[in-house]
């Protein structure tokens, strides 16, 4: 689950529809009825082996399995709801031993190191920054085609997914030389 949010970007409301994820370059319906690349098999080769054998292994044990659409259900319902999503990748941080609270909000809720959306925000700006794994060259992918990925419809929403490196963009004007 961690690292196929991590390496999809995929925001933790959109729930991944199975028949999207069996399709490389299908586009789906994002979050607001958006349209977006469905990532999956795009950005990185492991994640559609652990995908597939999610799916041919473990997926069908899952009482809605046989009606649901859905990649990721619970055994009670046909698709996992993303606080879900966002508890799940807490605690396995937290277990991991790489998270830890940060600050709490105005209503006193406790904000995590790591979320769900963390990874979101850091598969975009390693995907923008050419240091994805599945992008051994280091091109980078160009913000308004990650916008598509991230189902955004302003490239200034992308940006503020995107971190600067500083570094690699010193690289790529060395290899490239101004233009």
């Amino acid at each position: 689950m961690r690292r196929s949010i991590s390496l999809t970007g995929q925001h933790p409301a959109c729930g991944h529809p199975l028949r999207e994820s069996q399709d490389a370059n299908h586009v789906g319906e994002g979050k607001c009825g958006r349209q977006k690349l469905h990532p999956i098999r795009l950005l990185h080769e492991n994640l559609d082996y652990l995908t597939c054998e999610w799916v041919e292994k473990q997926r069908q044990s899952y009482a809605p399995a046989a009606d649901s659409d859905y990649l990721f259900l619970t055994q009670q319902k046909p698709k996992m709801r993303p606080s879900y999503i966002s508890r799940i990748v807490k605690e396995q941080a937290k277990e991991a031993g790489v998270n830890e609270p940060i600050t709490e909000d105005a209503n006193g809720n406790t904000r995590w190191l790591v979320t769900a959306n963390t990874f979101r925000h850091s598969m975009a700006s390693h995907s923008a920054n050419g240091t994805q794994p599945a992008d051994p060259n280091g091109d980078g992918i160009p913000v308004h085609m990650l916008a598509k990925v991230l189902g955004h419809r302003k490239l200034d929403t992308t940006m503020k997914y995107v971190s600067t490196d500083w570094n690699q963009i010193g690289k790529v004007l060395r290899e490239r030389g101004h233009r």
